[in-house]
């Protein structure tokens, strides 16, 4: 459930063990519905019913948004599609052969080895504070 994090208010949730994160059935509007229920729904219905709500309170965030907020959600939707379509048009293949093309020419330059370096230390670096 850590994508609904972004989405649900600070008191929905409360923090236990050192810091994990709790959803609460009394204080969540998507899990309250889901506990209600009888508990003898098999997993199928109650992930349906989850998903369900999940898509309702969603839905009710976005027509919250001001029209810029929306505007935004657009934007990186249309981003995503024309990165997929790009990616599909020109086949990772060529893609790929692109870079490495690219990564001998500098190679081959005076100080290349040094700026390859630098590329690879900065995507490490990157990648080390993602994971934290």
């Amino acid at each position: 459930m850590w994508f609904l994090q972004a989405f649900m208010q600070p008191e929905v949730c409360r923090l236990v063990n050192g810091g994990s994160l709790i959803w609460t059935a009394s204080t969540s509007p998507l899990l309250s519905s889901a506990m209600s229920t009888q508990s003898s729904l098999s997993w199928t219905s109650k992930s349906l019913l989850f998903a369900k709500d999940t898509l309702k309170y969603l839905w009710h965030r976005y027509r919250n948004l001001r029209p810029l907020g929306q505007a935004f959600i657009w934007c990186t939707v249309a981003f995503y599609i024309a990165l997929g379509t790009f990616i599909i048009m020109l086949t990772p293949a060529r893609i790929f052969q692109w870079l490495y093309d690219l990564a001998q020419r500098l190679s081959h330059l005076r100080l290349g080895w040094l700026a390859l370096g630098g590329i690879i230390g900065m995507s490490q670096s990157a990648l080390r504070s993602c994971a934290d």
